[in-house]
């Protein structure tokens, strides 16, 4: 369950990195 934890969370600092580099 804590795999699904960190994969729950990479969309949540994927978008900010994405916003950053944008």
């Amino acid at each position: 369950k804590k795999k699904i934890e960190w994969l729950e969370c990479m969309p949540l600092w994927l978008v900010a990195v994405v916003k950053t580099r944008t």
